[in-house]
Parts: structure tokens; C-alpha cells; sequence
């Protein structure tokens, strides 16, 4: 019998999918704050710290950290006005309002810019975080906010380290909830993320196949708009059958 700590990338990105499936099936269809919608916004914590957890490892391993942010910016763009609609349902009422809440593309752009200053050997010390300061502020208009920059710059510095980067992880976790006096229960389940990142054994993929590399590098950026997408056309199509 195979262990299950053998789970590639591949594995913990389609849980990641899934886990972000659900929690926007239940944030579009769901009542509020039943039984139902807090487990399953409760998984649906898992996406967003395992996927910060793949952006620094991309970002430690491509061949172009240019192209790396440039794909993730196209997609942000690609993904905004979906990520408007399933949120509030409606068209902005003001150009503002569309640009000051942005979907997590957006985010984990602002992400991997922020380790592209911490990694340049021209800053260091203060002049490093100094620079830095800014990705926090613009991460706030983003979903998920500050959480991404953060937890991102924890899984690059202790990339190597499980044991440090998991209480690193489950250190500034708490410490933001708290900052950001988060009162639903569910969003403490991020912490959950760290059970299945703790089986990653390093590897892109089980398989020897290179559609799996492709898998692995395409699928979560086609995937989020696209599966927004569905979502609004099938609550439209709902709002329509009750008329």
C-alpha cells in the first residue's frame, strides 16, 4: 500500500481546484451560514495558501520570472470581470469600484513582484523592505488582501524548511485573522492547508509524462475565469427559469 505522502503538484493543485469549486458553489448558490456553506467554505480555505505555496516554487524554478508575472498579470485581466460578477452580481455601478476589488490573479501578481524584490541582489536591508512596503498596500485591494503576500514570502524563505515553514505559516495565519478581527470560523481553516502541503514530495508529478508538466503550469489559470464563467451563466440561467 502506497503512502500518501507521495502527492506531486499536479495532486495538490487539483485539490486546490476542487477546494476553490466548492467554496464559490457555495458562496453563489449556498444560504449564508448554514451548516452546509460553512463546511464548505471552510475547504474552500485550502485553495489559496496551497497555491502561494506553488507560486514560490515557481517562482524559484522558472526560466523566466519576467514571463512568470507577465502570464499571471494576462490572466488577472482575462479574470476580473468574472471575478466582478460572481462577487456582486452586477456590472460596477462606478470605474472604480471594478478596479479597487480585484480577483486573486491580481494578487498573486502583486506576490510575485514582491519576491522579485526581495530576491534582487541590489536591495538589501531596509532599502529591500522598504521597497517591499508598497506590494502589502496594493495586495489590499486584491482578494484574499495582504494574506497572499504574506503567506507567499513565508513558504519562499523557509522553502527548504517543512517544519519552519508550516509554523511560520500557522503563526502569521492567526496573527492576520486576529488583525483582521475575523469572526466566521471558517476562515480559520486555512490553517488546513498545511495537511496536505505536508505530503508534497517535491515533484512536479507522479508521472513521466510531459502533459503533465503542461497540466501543472496551464490548468489553474485557465481554469479560474472559466469556471466563473459557468457559475454566473447558471445562476443567470436560474434568475431566468424563476421569472
Amino acid at each position: 500500500m502506497k503512502s500518501i505522502e507521495k502527492l506531486s503538484a499536479d495532486t495538490l493543485k487539483l485539490i486546490a481546484i476542487i477546494a476553490m469549486t466548492i467554496d464559490h458553489i457555495a458562496y453563489v448558490f449556498v444560504s449564508e451560514n448554514t451548516a452546509v456553506w460553512i463546511f464548505m467554505r471552510t475547504f474552500g480555505r485550502f485553495t489559496a495558501p496551497i497555491m502561494c505555496h506553488f507560486i514560490a516554487e515557481g517562482f524559484h524554478y522558472t526560466r523566466s520570472r519576467k514571463r512568470y508575472l507577465l502570464r499571471m498579470g494576462a490572466f488577472a485581466v482575462i479574470s476580473q470581470p468574472f471575478y466582478f460578477l460572481m462577487k456582486f452580481g452586477r456590472i460596477p455601478n462606478a470605474i472604480n469600484e471594478y478596479f479597487l476589488n480585484q480577483n486573486v490573479m491580481y494578487t498573486f501578481s502583486i506576490a510575485l513582484i514582491m519576491l522579485m524584490i526581495f530576491t534582487h541582489k541590489r536591495f538589501g536591508g531596509f532599502l529591500k523592505w522598504l521597497y517591499i512596503l508598497p506590494c502589502f498596500m496594493l495586495a489590499i485591494i486584491g482578494d484574499w488582501s495582504i494574506n497572499i503576500v504574506v503567506w507567499t514570502l513565508c513558504f519562499y524563505i523557509f522553502r527548504d524548511d517543512f517544519k519552519r515553514k508550516a509554523i511560520a505559516f500557522c503563526v502569521v495565519s492567526v496573527a492576520l485573522l486576529m488583525l483582521a478581527f475575523a469572526e466566521n470560523f471558517y476562515s480559520y481553516g486555512v490553517l488546513l492547508a498545511i495537511i496536505p502541503l505536508g505530503f508534497y514530495n517535491g515533484k512536479r508529478s507522479n508521472g513521466k509524462k510531459k502533459k503533465s508538466s503542461a497540466l501543472s503550469k496551464w490548468l489553474f489559470y485557465l481554469y479560474y475565469p472559466l469556471h466563473m464563467s459557468v457559475l454566473i451563466a447558471i445562476k443567470y440561467l436560474i434568475f431566468r427559469l424563476q421569472l
